[in-house]
C-alpha cells in the first residue's frame, strides 16, 4: 500500500469545512506531476473503517508531504451527501517559513483552487498572490547572530515597497530599507 512521504514538524487541527461533491471528486482523483514544472502531487487514501478519505498534498521537488486533509462523507436520509473536511495536518516549518493553522488552511484552499480547479465555496475568497500572511519584517530568524529572511517572503516585501511608485513599479537591485543587511534564504513556494 502507498505510504505518504514524511511530514516535517507536523501539527494537526480540526477544520469543519463543507465541500461540494464535485470538489471531493477532484480531490480524490488527485494530481500527478507530468514534468518538472509541476510542483504538487495530490494523492488520496481511504480508511474504510472510519468512512474517511485522506488527501495528501506533497511538494514534489522536496519530497515532503506539507498538508493532508481528512474528509468524511455523511449520507443524509434524503439521498444527498455532505462532505466535510474534518481535520488538517500540516508542516509548521516550510523552508524557514513558519506556518500557522490559519495559513495552512489558506494554503490548502489556494493550492486546490489553482491546481485542481476546486471551488471550496464555503471558504473565503483568497487572492492567490497573498500566499503568506506576514510581512518579511515579521519573519526574521536570527541564526548565530545573522538575521535571515526567507527569500520568497523578502520578494513579497520588495514588491510591496515598489508597487505604488508613480509610473508603475521601478525594478532595481536595491532591497527595501527594512531588509538591508539581512541574509536571504530560498523558499520553495
Amino acid at each position: 500500500m502507498w505510504q505518504p512521504p514524511p511530514m516535517p514538524v507536523p501539527a494537526s487541527a480540526p477544520w469543519g469545512l463543507a465541500i461540494s461533491e464535485g470538489d471531493f471528486e477532484k480531490l480524490k482523483t488527485g494530481l500527478e506531476p507530468l514534468d518538472q514544472e509541476d510542483k504538487w502531487r495530490y494523492k488520496a487514501t481511504s480508511d474504510e473503517g472510519n468512512d474517511t478519505v485522506t488527501i495528501h498534498i506533497i511538494r514534489v521537488g522536496m519530497g515532503h508531504e506539507l498538508y493532508s486533509i481528512v474528509i468524511k462523507t455523511d449520507n443524509s436520509g434524503n439521498g444527498s451527501k455532505i462532505n466535510t473536511i474534518e481535520t488538517i495536518d500540516w508542516s509548521q516549518d516550510q523552508g524557514g517559513n513558519p506556518i500557522s493553522e490559519a495559513l495552512a488552511k489558506k494554503h490548502v484552499v489556494v493550492l486546490s483552487r489553482c491546481n485542481l480547479e476546486c471551488d471550496f465555496e464555503a471558504a473565503p475568497d483568497y487572492d492567490s498572490e497573498d500566499f503568506f500572511d506576514e510581512l518579511a519584517a515579521n519573519i526574521v530568524h536570527n541564526i548565530n547572530g545573522i538575521n535571515v529572511v526567507p527569500f520568497g517572503v523578502a520578494k513579497i516585501a520588495w514588491d510591496m515597497d515598489h508597487q505604488d511608485v508613480p509610473g508603475g513599479p521601478q525594478y532595481s537591485s536595491r532591497f527595501p530599507e527594512r531588509l538591508q543587511g539581512y541574509v536571504f534564504t530560498f523558499s520553495y513556494f
